[in-house]
């Protein structure tokens, strides 16, 4: 499952309506659901009505979309048909506002080439040696320390 939004502007919950799905109580939702047991409610909505269902959950109206079809779809999104932005704003937007999680099409594009040079092996092995200094001699050697793990508990 994806958290991604149809088009370049949230649609309206009135356009949705078509979609099968329960949205729960007013306000709230299904949120509390959701919150409580986040795999059972996914299997719950989809076992009554179908792979994809509309609800209602931290104060938006949703449409989950379940299987490899619809998330090749939604994911390559090749049409650019679906946001990241207006799919996990509500999510993620205040802990990483404009993260490239919350950047769509040719933005998220470019952001992501930039980012990509620094995670490839040869950046990733030249900054490894100073990241080890930092950690106990048992973890850098592949293996805790029986010793360092007992003092680390108390």
């Amino acid at each position: 499952m994806s958290m991604q939004s149809v088009g370049p502007t949230p649609p309206k919950p009135k356009a949705l309506r078509h979609i099968p799905g329960d949205e729960g109580w007013p306000f709230i939702g299904r949120t509390l659901n959701i919150l409580a047991d986040p795999k059972g409610e996914v299997e719950r909505m989809s076992a009554k009505y179908g792979p994809v269902y509309r609800s209602h959950v931290l104060g938006e109206t949703s449409i989950t979309a379940l299987g490899p079809e619809a998330n090749e779809l939604v994911l390559f999104d090749q049409q650019k048909l679906f946001s990241s932005t207006y799919g996990w704003e509500i999510v993620l937007g205040r802990l990483f506002p404009r993260g490239l999680m919350l950047l769509d099409f040719d933005e998220h594009r470019l952001h992501r080439r930039a980012l990509s040079v620094a995670f490839k092996s040869g950046p990733m092995k030249s900054t490894s040696p100073s990241s080890m200094r930092g950690l106990p001699r048992g973890w850098r050697n592949g293996r805790r320390s029986r010793a360092k793990c007992s003092s680390i508990r108390r």
